[in-house]
């Protein structure tokens, strides 16, 4: 036997050793380790808490780790008490078997086969142990702690069998070598044996207590959920967004929740249980017809145990008013039998107004009420038929739409539609169909029409919407015409035949359109503006006037002078009070009233005859010294045309001013002159004085 003191010096090492990992804990390594431990402890937290084998687990690694570290504290130990084991190997064997029985366990989470693993191990340990020391040292001790561990992980059948063939085998044993035993001494080793089984035993029911204390708290905190749950799921009920009613065999309410009860128009739950829901709840499809008691669905699930679905179908509110719904409804069961069902439903009303609105839309134009074009095709297939004969369609395409929509923007542009449509839909009869398939494009169909009454409705169609006075523009359509009077016609043939002579009737009116309409515009601007028509005519004469003095051919003498008559026509746009504004001008006022020059480059373009006009009357307002609008033109950038339209209208103006005293010729052409290089070309202004001056001497009237 080794000296005490080499115990004292091992119990000292062992003692400075548990104090530097109390100061490494005390650092943050325990609080980093323990995680760590935990995990192995429960193989990775592969089951959860709530699993049957969750704690079995924590317990059977416990085991596997006491079994190992006093397996090897023993084998150590020999290793200072020579007389302890004459072969400590068998102990290092069992503790190999404990780690490699614990690799598997972990690898594959097999409780069952590493627990029966482990009890083998013990057995084996404790027989070959016992074998080693029989009656020695108290060694009988270690075998008290077979049952606690057997009970523990195989449970108590299991645990008693095992035991009690363990046990046999070492009463026999002990029946077999008891003759050749002496006394047992007690001694150190004694201590240690006795000690090492009691902490043992300790440590695996401290373990078992806590896992049970465990699984105590765990029940109560399921416990707990469940009832938290419960509450969940009851306010989860009567918060849903749908009215959800359970009913059982015989179709009686069984339960309603607080959505429910609203939309159903009850004040208490009390109201619909007990009470069967057909016919108080459901008897009415979405057309108010009775629904007989053999084809409501819902009562059907409960015979079919099929789910069922319908959105097209009412229930009834409490005062007897339809509520319709959306509805689901599924089979209840309840120990795999069929227990009744639930059904859940919400208000659709909205949702159906909305969907016959979409319906709407999808075949009518949103603006003027009439078909759209995908409707229109539909109806021509359904007019494909020999009782329409004649068939006349007639298509139409507005006048002016593009010129609304441009100088008066889309707002007026749209009433100008609404207004053709209406009047269109004035002289249609009951059997027509109206449709408008483009921007500004109508076709009418006239069922029993024949041609020549199909161009009578024509010519009092275009009658109507012409003397319409409503409008800004001259308001006109043109249109054509084609008949089907024989079944082997194509009606397609006869929409495109009308489409056809719509644009060779446009085509034809075209030129007379537009000057009607330039005529139309110019005439509604100086019927609004005080001195509008006076000044132009003045600024187109003046500017016919510099064209001569400037030697310019023929053609661009009436260029410039169709071009001064026009140059303002862009004010179309304004305000009457805006025009005839006296006083000074707002900031806001000042900008829109600029805007003019563009909204005539415009209009200029709109027309075939006026393209040539449309820069001179963009830049008329352009200076000399880079000042002027809308581009800030300078010099010689700016149209000659527009130089020249430019002193012609401002000397008119200053001859005629509405806010000041008007000036006499000389005093207007020294004004002018004043501003020579700086708002007007320098080369210009002595030809034009010249000009102004013979121009006052002509009497009479300056129109073109």
């Amino acid at each position: 036997m080794r000296e005490p003191s080499l115990i004292l010096t091992s119990r000292t090492y062992l003692l400075r050793s548990s104090k530097m990992i109390k100061d490494s804990a005390k650092e943050g390594i325990g609080k980093e380790m323990k995680p760590l431990i935990l995990s192995f402890l429960h193989n990775g937290y592969r089951l959860e808490e709530t699993h049957p084998d969750y704690r079995k687990t924590y317990l059977l690694n416990i085991s596997f780790l006491i079994i190992t570290v006093t397996c090897l504290s023993f084998a150590i130990l020999n290793l200072f008490l020579d007389e302890y084991l004459e072969n400590p190997w068998h102990l290092v064997g069992a503790a190999l078997l404990c780690v490699f029985t614990l690799r598997y366990f972990h690898q594959t989470n097999n409780i069952q086969r590493s627990s029966e693993l482990l009890i083998g191990i013990l057995i084996l340990t404790l027989l070959s142990y016992f074998y080693v020391v029989q009656n020695k040292n108290y060694g009988l001790y270690w075998m008290a702690g077979l049952p606690p561990i057997t009970y523990f992980l195989l449970g108590g059948r299991k645990a008693r069998k095992i035991s009690t063939v363990f046990f046999a085998c070492i009463i026999l044993f002990i029946w077999i070598n008891y003759d050749q035993w002496g006394p047992s001494e007690f001694n150190s080793q004694s201590m240690l044996n006795i000690a090492g089984s009691t902490l043992g035993i300790l440590f695996l029911v401290g373990f078992y207590e806590r896992s049970r204390k465990e699984a105590a708290d765990a029940l109560i905190r399921a416990n707990e959920t469940l009832k938290e749950n419960t509450e969940d799921l009851q306010l989860i009920l009567d918060t849903a967004g749908e009215g959800i009613f359970g009913l059982d065999m015989q179709g009686v309410c069984t339960f309603c929740n607080a959505r429910g009860l609203e939309l159903l128009g009850y004040v208490n739950e009390s109201e619909l249980i007990g009470r069967k829901i057909y016919p108080l709840v459901y008897a009415l499809s979405a057309d108010s017809k009775p629904v007989p008691p053999e084809e409501c669905r819902i009562l059907q699930t409960v015979t079919t145990r099929k789910n069922a679905h319908s959105d097209q179908e009412a229930f009834r509110r409490a005062d007897g008013s339809l509520l319709e719904v959306e509805y689901y409804s599924y089979p209840k069961y309840k120990n795999d039998q069929i227990a009744g069902a639930v059904v859940t439903f919400i208000d659709i009303t909205h949702r159906k107004h909305t969907e016959k609105q979409i319906e709407y839309l999808s075949s009518h134009d949103l603006l003027t009420g009439l078909l759209n074009r995908q409707r229109l095709d539909q109806e021509l297939l359904n007019c494909d038929c020999p009782e329409f004969l004649p068939l006349s369609i007639v298509y139409g395409d507005l006048d002016g739409l593009k010129l609304t929509n441009d100088i008066f923007g889309h707002t007026a542009g749209d009433d100008f539609l609404r207004k053709a449509a209406e009047i269109l839909t004035f002289g249609r009869q009951a059997s027509d169909i109206l449709a408008r398939v483009g921007g500004d494009e109508f076709v009418w169909i006239m069922p029993h029409t024949s041609a020549a009454a199909a161009a009578e409705r024509m010519h009092t169609a275009k009658s109507r919407l012409e003397s319409a006075g409503t409008m800004n523009i001259r308001c006109s359509i043109s249109m054509g015409s084609a008949t089907k009077t024989h079944v082997d016609e194509d009606l397609i043939q006869i929409y495109q035949n009308a489409e056809n002579a719509m644009y060779r009737n446009k085509t034809a009116r075209k030129k007379g359109y537009e000057r009607a309409a330039l005529k139309d515009m110019t005439d509604l601007l100086h019927k609004r503006s005080i001195h509008g028509e006076m000044h132009d005519k003045n600024t187109g004469y003046l500017c016919e006037c510099m064209a001569r003095a400037l030697n310019w051919p023929d053609a661009l003498v009436k260029n410039l002078r169709d071009a001064g008559y026009y140059h303002d026509i862009g004010k179309i746009v304004l305000r009457p009070e805006l025009l005839n504004k006296t006083s000074a001008l707002t900031s806001t006022e000042e900008y829109e009233k600029q805007q003019h020059p563009i909204v005539g480059y415009r209009i200029m373009n709109l027309f075939d005859h006026t393209l040539d006009l449309a820069d001179a009357v963009y830049s008329h307002h352009e200076k000399w010294d880079g000042s002027g609008y809308p581009k800030g033109l300078k010099g010689v950038e700016i149209p000659i045309q527009s130089r020249i339209i430019a002193l012609a209208e401002q000397y008119d103006h200053l001859r005629h001013r509405l806010m000041q005293a008007a000036l006499n010729p000389e005093e207007a052409i020294q004004r002018l002159e004043r501003l020579s290089g700086i708002h007007y070309d320098p080369d210009l202004i002595p030809i034009f004085a010249e000009v102004a001056r013979a121009f006052e001497q002509e009497p009479g009237d300056h129109s073109q």
